[in-house]
């Protein structure tokens, strides 16, 4: 977030001519800390950090404008939809009463992280399966930032966090260190993972309920309607390229992601497996072009 606060500028000597930017500034840092005590719970952790403060010219005169910048960070959805009203009606109330103006622009990076748990339960026994049995950890909560999270809104995911730490060749230092570095070898290991999570076919066989729960759907609505064969055919596939489209929900101009992430032309074949109908029989039809 930005915070800009306008004040009056005068000589320091005479303070009483002008509005100090630089106290304005002082109350809403403290007044902000109110929000995290006061409105939000004690048992939904929250935060309200100001990072930088811009404030006067000189020495001996009073500051006119101060300019702040900062970070909030939540484990709540709800929290994070509210921070921003919350901030701004204490902000501009702080800056009113010392005869002040201020401005708040509060930029939504990216919302909470918040796995699945069904997903987690996949990942651990991945994890389990390639690299052994001791290789689970369990850590505190983080505040940490993370953009996937726009993914998990709208695909059940979860994050894995690799242990690239070793002693003997110096990678002992935290990721924002200028010393960091990793261990390159349990790079492979986490390729092995990604790889092995992908075998579980979770998401694959979450599509592919959906798809033929739309399928047997259109399929009973053209029958009733008294379509042919050819029209049944044609509602079911159209069913399932749909539903499988709706189930990613993540789109791109020209085009769609896939689950690898890899951006598909609308235009190519291959974004998911179609179904026709052979009187009453299922027939699974495999996708052509690139793969899905």
């Amino acid at each position: 977030f930005h915070i800009t606060v306008k004040g009056k500028g005068c000589h320091g000597a005479q303070p009483e001519r002008g509005v100090d930017a630089a106290v304005v500034t002082a109350a809403i840092i403290n007044n902000l800390q109110s929000v995290v005590s006061r409105e939000i719970s004690p048992m939904d952790p929250a935060g309200v950090t100001v990072g930088t403060i811009q404030a006067g010219t000189r020495w001996n005169v009073v500051a006119e404008n101060s300019y702040m910048t900062g970070t909030t960070r939540c484990f709540s959805n709800e929290v994070w939809e509210t921070f921003e009203e919350r901030m701004e009606r204490v902000i501009k109330g702080t800056a009113e009463a010392y005869r002040a103006e201020a401005e708040l622009e509060y930029l939504r990076i990216v919302p909470p992280t918040v796995n699945d748990e069904a997903v987690v339960s996949i990942a651990q026994k991945s994890a389990v399966a390639v690299l052994g049995e001791n290789c689970l950890a369990s850590n505190p909560a983080t505040t940490g930032g993370e953009d996937f999270s726009y993914f998990m809104q709208r695909v059940p995911g979860a994050i894995a966090l690799l242990g690239t730490g070793n002693e003997a060749c110096g990678a002992v230092w935290p990721n924002h260190s200028g010393n960091f570095c990793v261990d390159e070898a349990q790079l492979l290991k986490g390729a092995m993972l990604n790889h092995g999570l992908g075998t579980q076919s979770y998401l694959l066989r979450r599509l592919e309920s959906q798809f033929y729960r739309a399928a047997q759907f259109f399929f009973h609505v053209m029958k009733d309607a008294g379509g042919g064969q050819e029209h049944r055919n044609m509602a079911v596939m159209a069913a399932g390229m749909h539903n499988a489209l709706v189930f990613a929900r993540i789109r791109r101009p020209g085009g769609f992601l896939n689950r690898q992430g890899i951006h598909i032309s609308a235009k190519q074949n291959g974004l998911a497996g179609l179904c026709a109908l052979n009187g009453d029989q299922h027939t699974r039809l495999q996708p052509t072009g690139p793969p899905g």
